[in-house]
C-alpha cells in the first residue's frame, strides 16, 4: 500500500463512521454535500474479496475515468476491461472492468462510472488515492450516493428506508418487505392518498376562490365528503396492523421461561445450533438474560433464555434475574413456558408468584427422555393442560385445549415440533395463518420472487416515523369533517393532511430526517 494512499487517513467498514461499503475522511468536520461536487468510494463490502466495487458519481466521472485508463469512458451499460493507472506515477494499479452510466439513467441521477476492481486491500486503497489526486474529485460522505438519488428524484423517502431495510435484511420475510418499500410500493400507497387529497382540496379552494360566501354548498360536501371519508377507512385500516412491519424488520422476541433447571439453555442451544447460554446442572446458572439472533422459515426470531423462576430465593443477584426475566417475558411477541417432563409440576399458587403478567403461547415439556413410562408422561402433560385452562392466549390448532409439546434436548425427539410451532405463530403475528400449510411448510418459500413481488397485499408500516404521519394525517382529516361547513379550516385541514403524507415520502419538510438517514448508514 503506498504512502500517499495511507495518507488519506480512511476508515474502512466501521459502522460507526460510514457503515458497510463506506470509506470517510478521519476528522471531525464533516462536508456539506454539494450536488456540483464529484464523488468517490468504495461500495461493496470491505476486507478482503474477489471483487471490489468503487463508484464515481458528479460532472467530473468522466474525467476520472481518463485519468486512470488513459482513454474515453466506454459505451453506456457497458462493461470495457481497462488498465488502471495511477495518474501522477503512472504506475498501474489493476486490470479493472469499468462501466459508465450517463446521466440522468443511472442510480444518482448524475454521471457514474463504477470500477469493479480486485477486492485486496492495496488495490483498493491506491485506486482510491489514485482518485483522490484528480481534480475536483473528493470522498463521499456517509450514505450521499443515495442521498443525491434522493435529491434528483431517483428514489423517495420510503424506498431510501427500503434499500437500507434490504441492506440489512437477514431473513427472506425481512428481504421480500424491504424489496416491496424499496420498489416504491408504500411510496405509491402514500402518493395515491395525496392526490386524492389534492382534488379534495381543489374543490374547497374553488369556493374560498369563487364562492358568494365562505361556506361550503351541498354539492361540494356532496363530492368531498365521501371521499375523505373513505380515505379515513383507509388510513385507519394500514395503521390497524398491529406494528407487524416494525416487528418484521426488528425481530420477534421469543422468550424461554420456566423454573430452574428445566432445560431452557439447552433448548436455545439446540435451536440455534450452537453453544449461545452455558448450560450446568447447578440450578441457577443463568442470571442474565442471552439473546441471540435466529432466522427460522424465513422468520426472525431474537430468541432469549432467562433466569429460573423462583419465588423462595434471597440471592439478591437471583431474584435481580428474576425480575428481568419478567420484563423480558411481558415484552415478548412469543413466550414459551418450559416445564420438567419428570419433576412434579408447579402448582397454581406457584405459577401466580412468578409474576408472568401475560399468558404463555406455547408449554414444553422438556426432558422427556427422563420419564420412566409413556403412561407418566400422558399423564404429565394433562396435568399441565389443566393447569394452564384458561392462561393461554392463543394455540395452532385454535381448538379450547391447551397445546403442550414434550420435547427431549438429548434425543432431540420433539424439536421439529417445535419449530413447526413457532414458524405458525411467528407466521399468525406477522402474515396472517394462510402463509403456513397444513404440513406446517412456509408457503412463501415455494414462491418465487416474481409471485411474491405480485402478492395483492397492501405494504406494510416499517417505521414508527410512518405511523405517526399517518396518524396525523388522518387526525386533519376528522377534523375536516367536523369544521366541514367552514370553508377556511376545512381547507387547512387537507392541507395538513397532505402535509403529512408529503413527509413520509420526503416531498416536504424533511431535512431533519435526512440527517439522521444519511448520517446513521452507508448505502453507497
Amino acid at each position: 500500500v503506498s504512502r500517499r494512499a495511507f495518507r488519506l487517513f480512511a476508515i474502512i467498514g466501521r459502522r460507526g463512521d460510514g457503515g458497510v461499503g463506506c470509506v470517510r475522511w478521519f476528522n471531525n468536520n464533516s462536508q456539506k454535500i454539494e450536488n456540483k461536487s464529484t464523488i468517490f468510494n468504495l461500495v461493496s463490502a470491505p476486507g478482503k474479496a474477489g471483487v471490489a466495487v468503487i463508484r464515481i458519481s458528479g460532472p467530473h466521472a468522466a474525467d476520472a475515468v481518463r485519468a486512470l485508463t488513459l482513454s474515453s469512458p466506454p459505451p453506456p451499460r457497458t462493461a470495457s476491461l481497462r488498465l488502471l493507472t495511477d495518474p501522477l506515477s503512472l504506475l498501474p494499479l489493476d486490470r479493472a472492468l469499468v462501466l459508465w452510466f450517463p446521466g440522468p439513467k443511472s442510480f444518482t441521477g448524475e454521471d457514474v462510472v463504477e470500477l469493479q476492481v480486485h477486492g485486496g486491500k492495496s488495490v483498493v486503497l491506491d485506486t482510491l488515492a489514485s482518485l483522490a489526486s484528480v481534480q475536483g474529485l473528493r470522498l463521499s460522505e456517509a450514505g450521499e450516493f443515495t442521498r443525491r438519488a434522493f435529491a434528483n428524484g431517483k428514489l423517495d423517502l420510503t424506498e431510501v428506508e427500503g434499500l437500507a431495510d434490504l441492506i440489512n435484511a437477514e431473513t427472506q420475510q425481512q428481504r421480500y418487505q424491504a424489496f416491496r418499500q424499496m420498489n416504491g410500493e408504500l411510496g405509491r400507497l402514500y402518493d395515491g392518498w395525496r392526490s386524492t387529497l389534492v382534488q379534495c382540496l381543489a374543490h374547497v379552494e374553488a369556493v374560498l376562490d369563487f364562492g358568494d360566501d365562505e361556506r361550503l354548498d351541498d354539492d361540494i360536501i356532496e363530492h368531498v365528503v365521501p371521499k375523505v371519508r373513505a380515505l379515513i377507512a383507509e388510513h385507519q385500516r394500514h395503521l390497524s396492523d398491529e406494528g407487524r412491519g416494525e416487528t418484521l424488520r426488528d425481530g420477534l422476541r421469543v422468550t424461554f421461561a420456566g423454573p430452574p433447571n428445566v432445560g431452557k439453555s439447552s433448548l436455545l442451544n439446540l435451536l440455534v445450533n450452537r453453544p449461545a447460554a452455558i448450560v450446568s446442572a447447578i440450578a441457577g446458572t443463568t442470571r442474565d438474560v442471552v439473546e441471540v439472533g435466529q432466522d427460522l422459515g424465513g422468520y426472525p426470531l431474537v430468541l432469549g433464555d432467562t433466569a429460573g423462576l423462583r419465588s423462595d430465593s434471597q440471592d439478591l443477584i437471583e431474584l435481580e434475574g428474576h425480575s428481568r426475566a419478567v420484563s423480558r417475558w411481558s415484552t415478548s411477541q412469543i413466550r414459551i413456558l418450559v416445564l420438567h417432563a419428570n419433576q412434579p409440576l408447579p402448582s397454581a399458587s406457584q405459577v401466580s408468584s412468578w409474576g408472568l403478567e401475560k399468558k404463555p403461547t406455547i408449554l414444553v415439556m422438556n426432558q422427556a427422555d427422563l420419564v420412566v413410562s409413556h403412561d407418566f408422561l400422558q399423564t404429565q402433560i394433562e396435568k399441565s393442560r389443566r393447569l394452564f385452562v384458561g392462561k393461554v392466549d392463543e394455540n395452532e390448532d385454535n381448538d379450547e385445549e391447551v397445546r403442550v409439546l414434550s420435547l427431549s434436548c438429548v434425543s432431540r425427539e420433539g424439536v421439529d415440533e417445535l419449530k413447526d410451532s413457532l414458524k405458525r405463530v411467528a407466521s399468525n403475528i406477522l402474515m396472517g395463518q394462510k402463509r403456513i400449510d397444513k404440513n406446517h411448510q412456509n408457503v412463501d418459500e415455494k414462491r418465487s420472487d416474481q409471485e411474491m413481488s405480485e402478492s395483492p397485499s397492501l405494504p406494510t408500516l416499517t417505521r414508527a416515523r410512518h405511523r405517526l404521519l399517518v396518524q396525523q394525517s388522518v387526525d386533519s382529516l376528522h377534523l375536516f369533517i367536523e369544521n366541514v361547513r367552514d370553508v377556511e379550516i376545512a381547507a387547512e385541514n387537507l392541507r395538513m393532511a397532505g402535509l403529512y403524507l408529503g413527509r413520509i415520502t420526503g416531498k416536504v419538510g424533511v431535512e431533519e430526517v435526512l440527517d439522521v438517514l444519511f448520517r446513521d448508514f452507508c448505502i453507497g
